[in-house]
């Protein structure tokens, strides 16, 4: 309970990140069904998503992870003035920016992967070839994350982003 500043600037870098995708989405003209406040940010879901092209859809996807890393730029400028928090708000967009160019759906980096191969191929094919990459490189972040446990006995949450992210595959796989 008395480290809830924490949250509040993982909230606010999660905020940053999907603030930028509706930002885009809106740019390119898409409606908005709804936008709903999470644990974690902001969840949005778009009424028109056809009418947008496979190279908005890039931009769009790549949109959140661009502002975390000029969110963390302008913390790096501004750890010259001593304020709090400035470092730990620095390394939550670093992380989420990072954590998301990883091209594993539903990540924004496999969501890039997937509309660029959309715009190569069949639609069949880019979802076979998306999740075979994503279970290829979930592999080794899962080793990863055990590896990190058996260091730091409390620190889960490379494990917890890889076991969301395998069970979403597998939910997405039999949909």
């Amino acid at each position: 309970a008395d480290r809830s500043e924490y949250v509040l600037y993982l909230f606010t870098a999660a905020m940053i990140h999907e603030s930028a995708h509706i930002g885009a989405y809106l740019t390119y003209g898409a409606q908005m069904e709804y936008v709903e406040i999470m644990p974690f940010g902001l969840s949005a879901k778009l009424r028109n998503m056809t009418d947008i092209s496979c190279s908005k859809e890039i931009i769009s996807s790549l949109a959140g992870i661009a502002a975390n890393l000029s969110a963390a730029l302008i913390c790096l400028i501004l750890q010259g003035l001593d304020m709090e928090g400035i470092g730990f708000f620095f390394t939550c967009n670093l992380w989420l920016a990072l954590i998301n160019l990883i091209p594993i759906m539903p990540l924004d980096g496999g969501r890039a992967l997937y509309y660029l191969l959309l715009k190569k191929t069949t639609l069949m094919k880019a979802k076979k070839i998306s999740l075979i990459i994503s279970i290829i490189l979930l592999i080794p972040l899962f080793i990863a994350s055990i590896w990190i446990l058996t260091i730091n006995h409390f620190n889960f949450s490379l494990l917890l982003i890889v076991l969301y992210l395998l069970f979403y595959l597998i939910v997405k796989k039999t949909d």
